[in-house]
């Protein structure tokens, strides 16, 4: 169990990081993860592993295996992304980075319509590839590998050994699957959240207006990054409770008290004597704002507490 959360994040290094390395693997090492996957099948792939032949072949099809689920992982992401309705994306694209950070949008700038377009080609390319290399491996071996059993033909074997490189695939892309399937949870709260942000610019407020709105906003965003902060710490002590084999008082979610996201009493203060300030219509979008952020550190929340229970994420494949 981890004792720590990472968010979803957008850096390939970071996402790299949580790909397996059957590369890197001994023989024995590799071995020993794939006879565990399956117990019914166990004795099975020993026999089929204890010809070092077939043991390479078993490891090399774990590598074409393992990039064909990352790239479909990535292609169901880009997807999504692509089938989203998003206005907003163009009016991004045209105001400024100072804009975006001056109003604490968390937008990745390169999220336009024509490099969603280059990441999904360029994924189905790569798959292309990759099943055309895999089609001509498995002819080659499945005319020239020797089997152990005579009784059971190529076919069968690699029905098991499928089976089981599915099991250990599914286990260790687990955290990189899980790290797309929260980032586009995510993205949806971002999204709205820019389509508020330029809401309230398309009521063409004054330079007073904006700048107390940021600091709104920006006062609720950090209100929710401590609580995120404090989450993460608790899970981990939390966590490390129970290595050393106590089980510690759980704590719901959704009863956690809502000031643990409210900014302090003065900083509430103000911001109420800069609402009244504002017409109806923009304090709605600032309201509306407000709540999706603290929706959205709400769902962070939630994968902390999932993370730290070891709950599985939504089947891949």
């Amino acid at each position: 169990m981890n004792n720590h959360y990472d968010l979803p994040t957008d850096d390939w290094k970071l996402t790299c990081k949580l790909l397996p390395n059957y590369k890197i693997l001994s023989s024995h090492e590799f071995k020993r993860l794939l006879s565990k996957t399956i117990p019914t099948d166990h004795y099975q792939i020993q026999q089929w592993l204890a010809n070092t032949e077939m043991l390479q072949f078993s490891q090399q099809l774990a590598i074409f295996m393992c990039t064909s689920f990352q790239l479909k992982i990535e292609e169901d992401y880009w997807y999504y992304i692509d089938n989203l309705n998003m206005p907003v994306v163009t009016w991004l694209s045209e105001v400024s980075k100072d804009v975006t950070e001056k109003n604490s949008i968390n937008w990745d700038h390169s999220k336009t319509k024509l490099n969603i377009q280059y990441q999904q080609n360029l994924i189905r390319n790569k798959l292309q590839r990759l099943e055309i290399n895999l089609y001509n491996y498995l002819q080659r071996y499945s005319s020239n590998v020797k089997m152990n059993d005579d009784k059971m033909s190529f076919e069968q074997w690699m029905n098991i050994i499928y089976n089981a490189l599915f099991v250990l695939m599914q286990n260790d892309l687990h955290r990189f699957n899980t790290n797309f399937e929260q980032k586009k949870i995510l993205f949806t709260y971002d999204i709205h959240d820019a389509h508020l942000v330029k809401s309230f610019y398309d009521l063409n407020p004054i330079e007073e207006q904006v700048y107390s709105t940021q600091q709104i906003w920006r006062s609720k965003l950090r209100a929710c990054e401590k609580v995120i902060s404090q989450q993460k710490k608790r899970w981990s002590r939390s966590n490390q409770v129970m290595v050393k084999g106590i089980t510690p008082g759980n704590r719901s979610i959704t009863n956690m008290k809502q000031n643990e996201f409210d900014n302090d009493g003065n900083d509430q203060k103000n911001q109420l004597l800069y609402m009244e300030c504002f017409p109806p219509s923009m304090r709605a979008i600032i309201q509306a704002r407000l709540d999706n952020i603290e929706q959205r550190a709400q769902q962070i929340i939630k994968f902390i507490h999932a993370s730290s229970q070891g709950q599985r994420s939504i089947p891949f494949l």
